[in-house]
């Protein structure tokens, strides 16, 4: 099995030798060095150090010179609308400093199989303002299904409609929809309809 290509991106020593060490601890992590790719040195994924004000700058430079490269980004917090517009960007990943012991190399597999790593409440925020956002990048383990049946929960629709449209039972749709707030962390429909209406707003 390859090695998993990985590029620190941090301004700081401390902080990059921090990042550094961890990576280095996973057998199946390789670090990559230098500032441009040699002779076509693949970078799967690029953990960002987001201290400094330009994250978005660094990040766009980073995937510029590996362009298949994932981002992840390392903050002091996570805000959902800031989560939201750096996935619009192009970052694939969030994990929060005080996280990093715990999630970093974890979020690094995530991205590294073309999965994202932000929050539930992130991940379905995003779902709802992109259609086309691949199921297999939310968090929680939702199925295809499962995910099918959150974009039809969002839309208003009742579990008999749901149930209908899919040609089966509304007691499959009841269970499908007890695994998903189950999943997702949130404890009924009524949260998925606030998540709609937020987007609405910020549209």
């Amino acid at each position: 099995m390859c090695a998993i290509a990985v590029k620190v991106f941090a301004s700081h020593p401390l902080a990059a030798s921090c990042y550094a060490r961890i990576i280095s601890a996973e057998k199946d992590f390789r670090l990559v060095a230098g500032a441009s790719p040699n002779a076509g040195e693949p970078c799967e994924v690029g953990v960002f150090d987001c201290a400094g004000p330009l994250v978005d700058m660094l990040v766009a430079d980073g995937r510029k010179r590996w362009p298949s490269m994932h981002a992840l980004v390392l903050a002091d917090s996570i805000d959902e609308n800031q989560c939201l517009r750096w996935i619009l960007s192009g970052v694939r990943g969030v994990v929060t400093y005080d996280q990093i012991e715990a999630q970093l190399t974890r979020a690094i597999r995530h991205l590294a199989q073309d999965q994202i790593w932000f929050p539930a409440q992130v991940a379905l925020r995003w779902m709802l303002m992109e259609p086309g956002a691949a199921p297999s990048s939310l968090p929680g383990g939702l199925t295809r299904r499962e995910t099918e049946i959150v974009r039809l929960l969002s839309s208003r629709l009742s579990n008999k409609e749901i149930a209908g449209l899919l040609n089966v039972s509304e007691r499959t749709v009841k269970f499908h929809a007890t695994n998903i707030y189950s999943k997702l962390r949130i404890g009924s429909r009524q949260e998925l309809d606030s998540l709609r209406l937020a987007r609405s707003a910020a549209a």
